[in-house]
């Protein structure tokens, strides 16, 4: 069933409860006008449409009336039926500006949400290129650090293997040297003796220097022997 079937349907039924309603004694009974005002919401009537199924029943049902002030009560008596039934659109269109400044508010925090959200990715992306240069810095230095370690174990190296070297050579020139002194206080000594013999000195004071002599070269070999 189509839409403009379903209206047409529903004029009729309008028209039929309308007459229904008018024909009671007691105006008050509105349920029939509430159910029908239902149905308007449902297929999307306005109020302007109501009106003019309304005029078209009320028509329909003046015509059968011949008393001008017979069709007066009649007319007042249907506007509160009118009334009654758009009622529902009323409450519709209260709900549907309700909905739609819900939908506005909702609308706004997200696009506030949106704005907080894309901040936040700006912020975040900041913090990673930060990080990732931390990162980046963080490796150089690293390899900085175990470059200069490197380096620091090689001249420990280097400065241990010349001390070792430098120690060496002294040790060497110092044996020579001691040998070197040693052979010239044998000579000296033994020139002394040569002398000592040669001269057959008989003088004691010559003697005892020559001997004074001979005791220092001793004592100083000694030291050297000692040092060597």
């Amino acid at each position: 069933m189509t839409l403009k079937v379903k209206k047409t349907d529903w004029a009729h039924r309008y028209q039929t409860s309308l007459q229904r309603y008018l024909c009671q004694k007691l105006s008050s009974n509105f349920k029939p006008a509430c159910k029908l005002g239902s149905q308007v919401a449902d297929l999307g009537m306005e109020t302007l449409e109501l009106a003019q199924i309304h005029e078209q029943s009320l028509i329909h049902i003046l015509s059968h009336e011949d008393s001008s002030l017979a069709q007066k009560k009649i007319i007042l008596k249907a506007k509160n039926f009118f009334n009654e039934t758009n009622c529902s659109i009323e409450k519709t269109h209260i709900i549907m500006l309700r909905k739609e400044d819900r939908l506005n508010q909702l609308t706004h925090e997200l696009l506030n949400l949106t704005a907080e959200l894309k901040a936040s990715r700006v912020h975040i992306e900041k913090e990673i290129i930060k990080r990732k240069k931390a990162e980046s810095a963080l490796v150089k230095s690293n390899a900085n650090h175990v470059n200069l370690m490197q380096i620091s174990r090689r001249l420990r190296l280097l400065l241990r293997s010349q001390t070792q070297a430098i120690l060496t050579t002294q040790e060497k020139e110092r044996k020579k040297t001691s040998r070197v002194l040693q052979d010239k206080i044998a000579q000296a000594l033994l020139g002394i003796n040569i002398e000592l013999l040669a001269m057959k000195v008989s003088d004691k004071k010559v003697e005892a220097r020559f001997s004074n002599e001979i005791d220092s070269l001793k004592h100083f070999a000694r030291i050297n022997s000692n040092k060597g």
